[in-house]
């Protein structure tokens, strides 16, 4: 699954779907010990409390008390996700402007309010008010959970509905803000209906539903993290400014079962706030550079056979270079692969991320 402290590692990061911060030790599963006498063996949400608790992603209302039938509220909800990234922190801060008045800098969730503010994942109920002690309906805790795969990880949005989706007659009352969110968490699994045909949208989170789409999150994003694996090299990692570099790309498919893939353009090359044209192509999302456009047309889709233990590789040439060359300095370089899987009657939107190179210019 995915690294805690992924960070400075430039050796092989093999994971599908991954997220940046989660350590390469599993994650503790069930059946585990609790401390909670609220939370009986047998309970339909013991072992997503399990989960949550032993990976320190949420923690008890009281010594001995769980309280999963209680609201989530929004600061919980901040705090559960800033965990998913950092774990549990002790005296966490964070130095960047609160811009809510009904959020004090001594208040124990302040760094989680900032913190999630800033990475676009909970936003205010009004410019000026987080509305902490507030109670969170089912689509908002689906689309802070959104949000966080969307901004903090390599996840995307394949724009796909379950059959299950089209079966909830209250999915008409859903927000069109949690429209797409709640949608791509019913797609993977992650928030089931209330009933066989209701999502219950507008309903409150209880804390024991919070545990349970927290779980199904952390392992649907793991559920293909062996399946391929991408690696990059560079013939020459120092070059005068303007020489190009040239990377050698290789994706795996290491699911052990043939595949069958479909992409326009599958390998993208990644260089933080660089890019070679004002417009270019190593950087392809607003994650790397402002404003970005593609230079060139994209093909249609096109399916490729992929057989189990099989490679496909190529060679990026004059990386680096180009109108806009690197300037002198210490870059970063690294490679998604993004397609499609297809499963059966459906097909699964697959971001595999690269380990890192360190580049430098002189």
């Amino acid at each position: 699954m995915k690294t805690r402290n992924k960070r400075g590692i430039c050796i092989l990061l093999a994971l599908c779907m991954v997220f940046s911060g989660l350590s390469a030790v599993a994650f503790a599963e069930s059946p585990q010990t609790l401390p909670f006498s609220d939370v009986p063996q047998g309970a339909w949400h013991r072992s997503a409390v399990e989960f949550v608790y032993h990976n320190n992603m949420m923690q008890g209302t009281s010594p001995t008390t769980f309280e999963p039938d209680a609201n989530m509220s929004r600061i919980m909800a901040a705090a559960t996700l800033f965990r998913l990234e950092h774990g549990r922190i002790a005296g966490a801060e964070d130095a960047r402007e609160n811009l809510f008045h009904d959020v004090s800098a001594s208040d124990w969730f302040a760094p989680y309010v900032t913190w999630a503010f800033n990475h676009s994942i909970v936003f205010g109920t009004s410019p000026t008010r987080f509305h902490p002690h507030g109670d969170v309906t089912r689509q908002e805790f689906a689309t802070m959970v959104y949000r966080y795969a969307m901004n903090m990880t390599d996840l995307r949005d394949g724009n796909t509905s379950s059959g299950q989706w089209l079966q909830f007659a209250d999915r008409g009352r859903v927000a069109t803000w949690a429209y797409n969110a709640l949608r791509w968490m019913n797609f993977h699994a992650i928030v089931t209906g209330s009933t066989a045909t209701t999502i219950n949208p507008t309903g409150a989170t209880t804390r024991a539903e919070a545990a349970m789409m927290i779980m199904r999150f952390m392992r649907e994003s793991e559920r293909l993290s062996a399946d391929f694996v991408l690696t990059i090299s560079v013939e020459e990692a120092t070059l005068p400014q303007g020489e190009g570099f040239r990377a050698n790309v290789t994706l795996k498919n290491n699911s052990g079962a043939d595949q069958t893939i479909v992409y326009s353009i599958l390998f993208w090359s990644h260089i933080p706030n660089w890019n070679p044209f004002g417009c270019g192509y190593a950087c392809t999302s607003s994650r790397y550079c402002e404003n970005p456009i593609a230079p060139f047309e994209m093909p249609e889709p096109r399916p490729r056979f992929f057989p189990a233990d099989d490679t496909i590789q190529t060679v990026w040439s004059h990386l680096g270079g180009g109108i806009n060359p690197l300037p002198p300095g210490t870059h970063e370089l690294r490679f998604t692969a993004d397609f499609h899987l297809r499963l059966q009657d459906t097909s699964l939107p697959i971001r595999v991320t690269s380990n890192t190179i360190i580049l430098t210019v002189q």
